[in-house]
């Protein structure tokens, strides 16, 4: 990553028109040059960090989107399965009540 960091860093020196870009034994020869280096370096790394934790915030927020929706479905089969039991019970009373007055009804005969 720090040779591509580098070639960027040069090209915009250069497209800058900066006089000297020599190196020696891997540093720039000149201190304002390689004080610009280190900087441009730092938030460049700086960037990918701040990449890699927006990637990682991403990926925990899709997890948890997931979640929800999955949730949210639940939810609704619980409520449907809800109604549905309720709509047993009704009918379950009114036989009860139904098979209650013929009851009566055979003991009053």
């Amino acid at each position: 990553m720090t040779d591509r960091i580098r070639a960027d860093f040069e090209r915009w020196a250069t497209g800058r028109e900066f006089p000297d870009l020599t190196q020696s034994m891997g540093r720039y020869n000149r201190a304002v040059v390689r004080w610009m280096w280190e900087a441009w370096q730092a938030q460049a790394e700086h960037e990918a960090d701040m990449a890699a934790s927006l990637e990682r915030a991403h990926s925990r927020q899709t997890g948890l989107l997931k979640q929800c929706h999955e949730i949210d479905a639940r939810r609704d089969a619980a409520v449907a399965l809800a109604a549905a039991l309720a709509d047993e019970v009704d009918r379950l009373n009114a036989i009860i009540s139904r098979l209650s007055v013929e009851g009566q009804d055979a003991v009053e005969m």
